[in-house]
């Protein structure tokens, strides 16, 4: 009986030490992961350049390219992966871009953002990884 004992004991100890090895192990992951995506985020400020609205209906933008641009945001959708319309005041006048959110920010039409993120390639289409409200 004292055999069963120790071996019952062993197994659950055992066992508690695989799961907290996988627990430390997924926090570890997931920590990776943040430092990850900071360290892109971080990347994407420093080289995104302010979208120009005469340039990007000129098609003199390229596809990819890393932009930001500041605005009041228009016809919020309420689908989770939300597209809205970001209207700018620029040196030529107004410029207004589509923004598809790929953040997981969530905005309320009228709110005053910067918007960073990708040039689509089509039309004047951003797709948006990250959003700071103003």
């Amino acid at each position: 009986m004292k055999k069963i004992f120790v071996l019952l004991f062993a197994t659950l100890l055992l066992t508690a030490c695989a799961e907290k090895q996988a627990t430390d192990d997924f926090i570890k992951k997931v920590d990776k992961e943040v430092a990850e995506q900071e360290e892109l985020d971080k990347k994407l400020k420093a080289e995104a350049e302010p979208v120009d609205f005469t340039k990007i209906n000129n098609g003199e933008i390229k596809k990819d390219t890393k932009l930001y641009v500041i605005g009041k945001l228009k016809s919020v959708t309420d689908d989770p992966k939300q597209t809205f319309y970001i209207v700018t005041e620029e040196k030529d006048g107004n410029g207004m871009y589509e923004v598809k959110n790929l953040s997981d920010t969530i905005v309320e039409e009228g709110a005053q953002v910067k918007v960073y993120g990708t040039y689509e390639g089509k039309g004047t289409t951003i797709r948006a990884t990250i959003i700071e409200k103003q």
